[in-house]
Order: structure tokens, then sequence, then C-alpha cells
């Protein structure tokens, strides 16, 4: 389905318990403000178009005091374990694009309008910019697991951006998703 749709909807085996705790887990961290908004500049390219959050790179949550959650950590690796399984295929399936690398999971807890002042986005400074374009250029798949614990409506739109992504991707161009709890999302860049 990733090859000839563009993108492929997996869903995953976890305990409700388990995946509130995970979400209880988020939700203490914004409380006592470990988590962090990103900058205007990038906010969209990291959670889509209209998407605002409260965010931490995994990568850094070990360093975080008191953190731990076995689902985040889990499903982290299960994307890790995604990425595994596609990189024997990935030239074939993502048009002559080979994956070779994964970048840090991004754990986003939505942003409301009451919120919304008490985390202005950051500054962008170079760097997050770099970091940002870099990810960017080199994505080939891009992988969004949907935790909850309300689903999530996701639209995906076809772009012509080239000759190539236009042949390899024969679905329709709009594809309208409900995501409930455990839906992971893998869609591959034009």
């Amino acid at each position: 389905c990733l090859f000839e749709k563009g993108f492929c909807v997996l869903r995953l085996c976890q305990g409700v318990d388990q995946l509130q705790r995970s979400v209880d887990c988020v939700r203490a961290m914004g409380r006592e403000r470990r988590l962090s908004r990103l900058p205007q500049e990038v906010e969209e390219g990291y959670l889509g178009v209209g998407g605002r959050g409260k965010v931490l790179w995994m990568e850094h949550a070990g360093d975080l005091d008191g953190f731990s959650d076995e689902a985040l950590t889990s499903n982290d690796e299960t994307l890790s374990y995604l990425a595994s399984l596609l990189q024997p295929f990935s030239a074939d399936a993502l048009g002559g694009r080979y994956v070779d690398e994964r970048t840090p999971a991004l754990v986003s807890l939505t942003l409301s309008d009451a919120e919304e002042e008490d985390y202005p986005p950051p500054m962008a400074d170079d760097r997050t910019l770099g970091d940002f374009l870099g990810t960017w250029r080199r994505g080939a798949v891009r992988a969004v697991h949907f935790m909850g614990p309300p689903a999530a409506e996701v639209v995906l739109e076809r772009r012509e951006e080239s000759e190539a992504a236009g042949k390899l991707q024969k679905g329709p161009r709009r594809v309208e998703i409900l995501a409930p709890p455990n839906t992971v999302l893998l869609f591959r860049r034009p």
C-alpha cells in the first residue's frame, strides 16, 4: 500500500490502561512545564497543517527526572522496528530513495486555545531551522503514531510536485482517515 497509494494505516495492539497511563504521563509533564513549544516556523512542518502542540523529543526524555513510561518507550521502539522492516524494500517502494536512518520521535500533546498564551512559540534559531530542513530533505517516509485518547482526523492530499511522484502513486488525490488510538500512519514524501 505504501508503494501504490503512498500511505499505509496500521493498527497496534496495546491495552487501553497502558495507553491511558502514557497520556497521563505526558499530561503530567505538561503540567510540570517539561514540554515545550516548537518555533512557529517549523511547528506546522512537524505537526501538520493547523497542528499546535506541547512537545518532547524522545531522545531527550531519558534526561528528565522521573520520566518513565513503558508504552512511550515501546512505541518509539516500534517505529524503529517498522523502519528496519521497510529498509530492505525502500528503494523499490519509495522510487529509488533508500531508508538508511530514522529521526528521533517527537511526542506532542495538543495545545488548547486556553493554553496558547502560556506556551508562546520560541524564536527559531539557525540550528532549529537547519535541523528541520535537513530532516525534511532526507525524509522518505513519515510515521505518525496516534495515541489518543480521542480519534484524530487526518487528511492526506497528493501533490504533483514531480513526474515521478505522479507515476508512483495510483490512489486517490485526497484521503480522509479516522485514526483512533493505537493507529500508525506511514506516508511517503513525494
